[in-house]
């Protein structure tokens, strides 16, 4: 799980902005270019140079992290899945030191939501206002929905970099702001037939806490890539 530093006190965003945005305009197989016939059939010259599929049926591509798959390409065993994190006992205290506990759980559980499509403990953690949360359980979405899925290599790093009290009458009582780091990972467009490997990324965090019922619950959150 990701690393808590203490006493310095994750909109994907994120660190999974890139692969949330390429479900737009996808080919659907109407539109796609009818089968040879004996009038169009490529030449031995074209069929040559044609990249060969290997065994996963992955095709490749210009870019090297790219890959086009001519079959659906299987989901990743459950032991492979981000494992599920558990809420630290220190967010039932209602101090910044059960706030920025909180933050930095929020970042492991939208890293497991991604990764396995369960988005229980996600929502649970997230109000009704806060729009960062939203946006991204419509990206979770696909991966219950679809053959889409997301395999991370393991745990963001997470570095608090400051925190202040809430008094401007912004959301929540405190806002933690974090620097995480987010794995390499893989992700396998079920739409657009793509396999695309991912380097790490550093993503700027804002997450605005609020105590509510005996717990630290996120209101909002500010995001950017920053590297």
């Amino acid at each position: 799980m990701s690393t808590r530093k203490l006493p310095l006190l994750i909109a994907i965003s994120l660190m999974f902005a890139p692969a949330l945005a390429a479900c737009a305009n996808d080919t659907t197989s109407q539109e796609q270019a009818p089968q040879a016939t004996s009038d169009n059939k490529p030449t031995e010259t074209e069929t040559k140079n044609e990249p060969a599929a290997d065994e996963n049926g992955l095709i490749p591509t210009d870019d090297p992290n790219v890959f086009k798959a001519t079959k659906i390409v299987p989901r990743p065993p459950e032991s492979a899945q981000y494992p599920k994190p558990e809420y630290p006992a220190l967010g039932y205290e209602n101090s910044i030191y059960g706030a920025e506990a909180v933050a930095i759980y929020f970042e492991d559980m939208v890293v497991h939501a991604y990764s396995t499509g369960d988005t229980t403990d996600f929502e649970a953690i997230c109000t009704s206002t806060a729009e960062w949360c939203r946006e991204q359980l419509l990206g979770v979405k696909k991966v219950t929905e679809t053959d889409t899925w997301y395999k991370f290599e393991n745990a963001p790093e997470v570095t608090v970099t400051g925190y202040a009290v809430v008094t401007d009458g912004g959301p929540g009582e405190y806002s933690i702001r974090m620097e995480s780091t987010l794995p390499n990972y893989t992700y396998f467009n079920s739409k657009k037939m793509t396999l695309t490997k991912y380097p790490k990324g550093k993503v700027l965090r804002r997450v605005f806490l609020s105590y509510q019922d005996g717990r630290w619950v996120i209101v909002d959150v500010g995001s950017e890539i920053i590297e």
